[in-house]
């Protein structure tokens, strides 16, 4: 399950979510890591870091689930 949840992250495949969580420990401290010290990471430049970070901070829009129609009973 900590896999998926940071496999889930831009650009981050299930071997990268392992390496992640084998450095962190957790996927908060994934979630919650900068970006110099996501870079550190092997696999992991500037531009996903940049990229992780950007998803993680930036405030949810319902307007970005497209697929959602907004019936939750579903």
């Amino acid at each position: 399950m900590q896999k998926y949840l940071v496999s889930g992250l831009p650009s981050i495949n299930s071997k990268l979510s392992e390496v992640l969580l084998r450095c962190f420990g957790t996927p908060e401290k994934v979630f919650t890591a900068d970006e110099s010290k996501l870079k550190k990471i092997k696999g992991i430049g500037e531009k996903k870091a940049k990229s992780i970070k950007k998803i993680l901070q930036t405030k949810f829009k319902i307007n970005d689930d497209k697929s959602h129609d907004g019936d939750d009973n579903e």
